[in-house]
Order: C-alpha cells, then structure tokens, then sequence
C-alpha cells in the first residue's frame, strides 16, 4: 500500500466519530458537492474519449504535412484519410458531449467541436491538393494548400 493511502487510513482511524454530531456535517451541501464531483468526472471522461482520436489525428495529420513537403504525395493521402476519420470521431463525440454536459462545460466542448472540424476541413484539402500535385497541377495544389491552411487557422471562439 502507498505511504498516502496508509496515512490516510491512519488518519481516519484517529476521527472521534462519537463527537461527530448530526448538525456537524451539512448533508445538503455534501450532496451538492458529490454531485459536482461527478458532472467534473463525467465531463472529464467525454472529454478524454474525444480527445484521443484528435490527437490520433493531428499526429497523423502532421505525418503527411511533413512527407507533403518533402514531395511524398503518394504517401499524404493513407495519413490524410486516417487523420480525416479521426477528426470525425472527435468532432463527433466533443458535439454528443456539448449537451450532456453541464452548462459550466459547455463552452470547453464547443470550442473542441470547432477545432476537430476545422482540422477535418484542412486534412479534406490537403488530400485534394496531394491528388492535384501528384497529377503535376502544382497551381491547383497551391490553392488547395492555401485553403487548408486557412481551415486549420479558423479561430473557433465561444
């Protein structure tokens, strides 16, 4: 057992529970509290299972933007396609998040909803511009790049 666990023991065992009287503890408050704790907890697990694919994405993401300057268009598109899904997944699941959570949280999973569409959008046009300059159509690739650099700048403000 950890040192923490079994000073925590040793220190409940020292509570006088026999001095504890019914209007020592405020049970409206406790419940309050308890209640708090578990919106943070449920707040917090959506928000994890949302942001595992995001960053499975903007790590694939990244992957192909490197191989895209390094002239390995063939090879954007397979990470392109993963990054896509995953952003999908994570807009999708920060969005079902944006309503089951309280009010005070809210505004966190907006925000996220945003930027995994707005990483979504960038991925979408950089595997058109990987086509483009893999068909030599550098001036359409640009475009396409342009574009995908201005869907990942999206300021996504609540």
């Amino acid at each position: 057992m950890s040192e923490t666990a079994v000073s925590a023991r040793e220190k409940f065992n020292q509570i006088n529970f026999d001095m504890i009287g019914p209007d020592s503890v405020d049970y409206k408050e406790m419940k309050e509290v308890n209640k708090s704790f578990v919106e943070l907890v449920s707040a917090y697990k959506r928000y994890t299972t949302a942001t595992i694919p995001y960053y499975r994405g903007l790590e694939s993401y990244w992957g192909a933007v490197e191989a895209y300057g390094n002239g390995q268009y063939s090879a954007v598109s397979a990470d392109l396609n993963d990054a896509s899904n995953q952003f999908e997944l994570a807009k999708s699941r920060y969005q079902d998040a944006e309503q089951a959570v309280s009010a005070s949280a809210r505004s966190v999973f907006i925000k996220q909803t945003c930027l995994a569409d707005a990483m979504y959008e960038s991925s979408e046009f950089l595997i058109k511009a990987s086509f483009e300059r893999q068909d030599n159509n550098a001036e359409q690739a640009r475009e396409y790049v342009d574009q995908a650099v201005a869907a990942r700048k999206e300021l996504c403000q609540v």
